[in-house]
């Protein structure tokens, strides 16, 4: 004798506006400084001779890419600039699971 299966109902995320907060960069200086060292100390493998971009990123793309983020990117000027941005476009996010949202 087969039992009925019994389906329970799925109760879907409601969203209100105290669920909704204005997006904020807000990366502490100790986590730059943390990539920073770990850029730094990165141990990078062989290239492998001829591959180029046939088996993934070539190594001395990511080496070149890893100083300019470790020596030139200025990351607080574009933290900067997007918030700007945010501000003028409202950007906003939505934090509760099951499904967090950030929208412009």
């Amino acid at each position: 004798m087969r039992r009925k299966q019994q389906t329970v109902a799925k109760k879907e995320p409601t969203l209100s506006f105290s669920d909704i907060h204005p997006f904020r960069i807000q990366v502490p200086q100790s986590d730059l400084d943390d990539l920073n060292e770990r850029l730094n100390h990165t141990r990078w493998p062989d290239e492998l001779p001829g591959v180029g971009w046939e088996r993934g990123v070539p190594v001395g793309y990511l080496k070149e890419l890893a100083e300019h983020w470790r020596t030139r990117y200025n990351w607080r000027m574009h933290d900067a600039e997007f918030e700007r941005a945010a501000s003028v476009q409202h950007h906003h996010r939505w934090s509760e699971p099951p499904s967090p949202a950030s929208w412009l």
